[in-house]
């Protein structure tokens, strides 16, 4: 059969002109979602590059100004604090990204309810830590006063400040954020600073004065984001109690995060000398403060995520994949360029903090394994499987709390070591599985579930 002269010449030419125009429009969106996220990274990753200086420096400070017995005191003290500090909050300034991010228009009133729960329970934490420090009575740790002013500073205004941080983040507004993070810490390393050049070198003179800072501090933040919210930023119980379930599971993932962090010093404080705590504390901070980059990503992609989560869970999981190349990628040479530079601790710090070094070397894959585990950790969170995920790492702070029981009476901090790389491999694995055989729970109901509260 012969061709028409119209089937011959092919589609008519405003077919083929329109599909150029689909193409040329999807690489537009394409284009400008990637700048939209080089923005975004630039924007945190320059919040968390600064973090990462003005941290140091007050590491540095400290160190210098308490030596390694008050500085290992200190740190089993910060230790403990900071296992319940996402308890303290619930799990809402994590909640409140996902939920800004499902609708930004009632970051006002997520503020207010995250603002509300930290400032309750943390103040009830505080005086619980004070309380306990004075009868308890430990000589590993500091007067019961001073214990209640860092669990004030610490679990009041500092998560405060940070919590609304994660608001603007749900909001997009990574350049507040940036603020917010990199003010936070640059605050912190001044007072710092000022109180080892006036000569004054005492831990007290350092959480009072930075409370009498961070109280107008936070006020002023509270009120900058609240003034013009609509609806008006009030706390609302019945939107808290019907979050309930997806607070506690984020904040039982992060108080999983943060007991992996901080159970091996306060193992360390139990059978081994404040000084053997001090110098691994030194070392162990460093590698915490390493992973900092991976964050960033982490951080600016979040809400992207979750946008592709509840709309195409197959471009959820490619998103992911990339960004999973990218950590590690960013981590590898950080691991080793830790293991090449740590012999200059000594020489920062001191002949005191000689472990120190060794820690760091030892510890080296540590930030290789957290860009594995955080990665799909943050993939588990954004399709609604928090949960799963918190459940998955109370499997591995188990297998965790029994190794350091089993390894640090022998070998104090290089079993701690030993066992923590362990464990973050192996929660990791336990996250890839956990990604692979769970199925995404995020749906249109729970997408607008704000709404219907407000509604």
């Amino acid at each position: 059969m012969i061709p028409s002269s119209a089937e011959s010449l092919g589609p008519p030419p405003h077919s083929v002109s329109n599909a150029s125009a689909d193409r040329l429009g999807g690489l537009s969106r394409l284009l400008s979602r990637c700048q939209q996220h080089l923005a975004a990274f630039g924007l945190l990753g320059f919040a968390f590059a600064s973090q990462l200086g003005f941290q140091l420096i007050y590491f540095f400070i400290l160190t210098r100004m308490l030596g390694p017995h008050v500085f290992g005191q200190y740190a089993s003290v910060l230790a403990t604090i900071n296992l319940v500090s996402p308890v303290v909050g619930l799990g809402f300034a994590e909640l409140s990204v996902l939920r800004v991010s499902q609708n930004r228009e009632h970051a006002g009133i997520w503020a207010a309810n995250t603002l509300a729960v930290h400032f309750v329970l943390g103040l009830v934490f505080a005086a619980a830590f004070g309380s306990l420090a004075w009868w308890l009575a430990f000589d590993g740790w500091l007067a019961p006063s001073l214990v209640f002013g860092i669990s004030f500073l610490e679990l009041v205004l500092l998560r405060a400040c940070l919590a609304l941080g994660r608001v603007h983040q749900g909001r997009g507004e990574m350049g507040q954020t940036s603020l917010i993070y990199s003010g936070v810490a640059a605050l912190k390393a001044a007072i710092a600073l000022g109180i080892f050049i006036c000569g004054l070198r005492s831990l007290s003179a350092l959480v009072v004065v930075s409370v009498m800072c961070f109280v107008p501090v936070t006020a002023w933040l509270a009120h900058r984001l609240c003034k013009n919210a609509t609806p008006s930023a009030r706390p609302s119980l019945r939107l808290l109690w019907r979050n309930a379930r997806s607070g506690l599971g984020f904040a039982g993932g992060t108080a999983g995060r943060a007991a992996y962090a901080e159970v091996d010093k306060l193992f360390l404080a139990v059978w081994t000398a404040s000084q053997t705590v001090g110098t691994y504390v030194a070392g162990h901070k460093i590698l915490t403060i390493a992973v900092m980059p991976v964050w960033a990503v982490l951080e600016a992609t979040f809400p992207r995520q979750v946008q592709l989560a509840g709309d195409d869970p197959k471009s959820c999981r490619k998103f992911t994949r990339n960004l999973l190349w990218i950590n590690l990628a960013i981590a590898f040479p950080i691991a080793v360029l830790i293991y090449q530079t740590a012999p200059l601790l000594v020489w920062i710090l001191g002949q005191d903090y000689a472990n120190s070094a060794s820690v760091l070397q030892w510890g080296c894959l540590l930030p290789v394994l957290q860009a594995f585990q955080f990665t799909l950790g943050g993939y588990l969170a954004a399709t609604g499987r928090q949960e799963t995920r918190a459940v998955l790492q109370v499997v591995g702070l188990v297998v965790l709390i029994a190794g350091l029981a089993a390894t640090i009476p022998q070998y104090s901090w290089r079993g701690v070591i030993v066992v923590s790389i362990a464990c973050e491999g192996l929660t990791g694995l336990l996250f890839a599985m956990g990604a692979w055989m769970t199925r995404p729970k995020l749906s249109a109901s729970d997408q607008t579930s704000i709404r219907e509260t407000e509604a």
